[in-house]
């Protein structure tokens, strides 16, 4: 699920609440609170995946192929 960052208007009360994407606004100051714009995590792959593995994968696939010449 989601994790979503509410405001009071109010109060200035900032919450973040785990939610499905139909889930209710928490209340705060006896009135709903405000759903804040977020961006989605940005999620990198470590590993095989990573770019320093394949700049490394690729200046040992060259230093093979010039062996491999002489």
């Amino acid at each position: 699920m989601p994790i979503y960052l509410y405001e009071c208007e109010r109060c200035d009360k900032w919450i973040q609440v785990i939610q499905s994407l139909s889930g209710e606004p928490p209340i705060c100051c006896n009135e709903a609170m405000r759903r804040l714009p977020t961006f989605p995590a940005k999620i990198g792959m470590k590993g095989i995946h990573s770019q320093g593995y394949k700049e490394g994968y690729s200046k040992e696939y060259l230093r093979r192929l010039e062996e491999a010449k002489s």
